[in-house]
């Protein structure tokens, strides 16, 4: 995924998160079918977040 970059980065930041939550949610429910899904959704948003930044 490509981003055209904004010049307001907190705006770009948002945006950022909002996929990364996505794509932690996803997998979240992955992992919390065998986990739990409360604890699989809190590691899967880390995980999201720590993919987007570094797609930056």
């Amino acid at each position: 995924m490509k981003f055209t970059k904004p010049k307001n980065s907190n705006y770009d930041n948002k945006i950022r998160i909002r996929i990364g939550i996505r794509i932690g949610i996803r997998i979240g429910i992955r992992i919390g079918i065998r986990i739990g899904i409360r604890i699989g959704i809190r590691i899967g948003i880390r995980i999201g977040i720590r993919i987007e930044i570094k797609l930056e």
